[in-house]
């Protein structure tokens, strides 16, 4: 299983730098993204704090299967039972309090697999790399009941405040990225099945159709971007080359609706400039978007589905935040708040935000956002402990799990669930 440094290696922290004191910068640059090889051993807390300049256990809302038609929010939507706007716990977990975890919606339920209890290491410390776990169970919020699931065959977790999404839905299989192998759990049988990755570092993963999609960088961190299609009937992947030229070099990309969205930058210069091409995935071509509405520093792109369209979702960290839609080519922004909503919080003490979608919003500085109706969610704080909560975003609802608290030193035990207010605020 790759560790936290070789996650970071596929990132740039000059594209999305959160407010962190500059010798942190340099000792990620100089001590993760400079390394040779991963380090598997121990793992250094102040680089694991770090990932917070460039990093927005994936935390995936895989509701839809990626046809690329638009068709929005998935219509198994959870339990009328919850009420509005207010986190309610759970029956108690079969789980030990985790973080890291791998946490989807899928078949009417959300589903927590793997993920470590190992404690959380302190700034500045020299921690042994922590033990993953196996395990994992189903939430099903209409009946209120978490049901064990079989263990996976291989170690699983997830970097909780990326949106480079390695968790896909497809058909009845759930399908994240283990130790060097592609796991795949069947909903239906309860069983695992292991399957080859595709070659070259893979930045992000979707599906397209009845296929597995995987974009990677085949020669390292700035190497070339191909796409790999698996049809899991098959068990194999065919590699596919973009047709036509990518500008930039590429840092992140995105599963949105039937394209690929790359986001590059065209220098070295933090200040830019950024260009976002698409890939479309029926034909392989290349497309070039105009005047991307990128703020200099922001995070990863996510997918967002909703009722008329899919985007892809620069959340700024300043001022704005940008939507793209890759069928229209049509850009537009929305002015962020200036606080901090209920979807921000900390990964070892450093101020995150996660990337969870739900109900066709996307939080921006942990608001909330409709970007049909242009209107925010007023949402109340997680009760959960602040720090890496294991959280996911389902078509109606979100479920949020324990969190460590550095302040007592302790994990939290519940799980909350919340079904969030439609969006009727002109700002939160």
């Amino acid at each position: 299983m790759p560790d936290l440094l070789d996650e970071l290696k596929l990132l740039d922290p000059v594209a999305e730098p959160l407010s962190v004191h500059p010798d942190s910068l340099d000792q990620l640059r100089t001590g993760v993204l400079a390394s040779p090889r991963p380090l598997h051993r121990r793992w250094i807390a102040p680089l694991a704090a770090a990932a917070a300049v460039v990093i927005a256990v994936s935390v995936i809302w895989s509701g839809l299967p990626g046809n690329g038609k638009g068709t929005g929010i998935p219509a198994d939507s959870p339990s009328a039972q919850v009420p509005v706007n207010t986190w309610v716990p759970t029956a108690t977990s079969p789980l030990s309090p985790r973080y890291y975890s791998v946490a989807v919606w899928a078949d009417h339920s959300f589903f927590v697999i793997g993920g470590t209890n190992s404690p959380l290491c302190p700034m500045g410390d020299d921690c042994p790399e922590p033990t993953y776990l196996r395990d994992g169970a189903r939430y099903d919020p209409t009946t209120d009941q978490w049901s064990p699931i079989a263990a996976a065959p291989d170690d699983v977790r997830a970097i909780p405040v990326t949106p480079r999404q390695k968790t896909v839905l497809l058909g009845r299989t759930i399908y994240m990225v283990g130790g060097g192998s592609l796991l795949g759990y069947n909903l239906d049988s309860n069983t695992w099945r292991t399957l080859p990755l595709p070659a070259g570092d893979v930045i992000t993963m979707g599906a397209f159709h009845e296929a597995l999609v995987a974009v990677s960088n085949e020669d390292g961190p700035v190497g070339r971007i191909s796409y790999s299609t698996l049809d899991p009937a098959q068990g194999t992947w065919v590699r596919h080359l973009p047709d036509g030229k990518l500008r930039g070099t590429t840092s992140t990309a995105a599963v949105v609706g039937d394209s690929i969205v790359l986001t590059g930058m065209l220098s070295s210069s933090p200040a830019g400039p950024w260009e976002v091409d698409t890939i479309d995935l029926a034909s392989g071509k290349v497309g070039h978007s105009d005047r991307p509405k990128l703020e200099t520093q922001h995070l990863d792109p996510m997918s967002l589905a909703t009722s008329q369209s899919h985007y892809a979702v620069w959340r700024g960290l300043t001022n704005e935040a940008g939507f793209f839609d890759p069928r229209t080519d049509a850009w537009f922004s929305v002015a962020l708040p200036k606080g901090k909503g209920a979807f921000a919080g900390k990964l070892r003490n450093f101020d995150v935000y996660w990337p969870i979608t739900v109900a066709g919003m996307v939080p921006l500085r942990g608001y909330l956002y409709d970007p049909e109706k242009k209107l925010w969610s007023d949402t109340p704080a997680m009760p959960t402990a602040p720090d890496t909560p294991v959280i996911a975003g389902g078509p109606e609802s979100v479920l949020s799990c324990f969190g460590f608290d550095f302040t007592t030193k302790k994990f939290g035990t519940q799980c909350y669930v919340l079904k969030p207010a439609e969006a009727t605020l002109a700002s939160p």
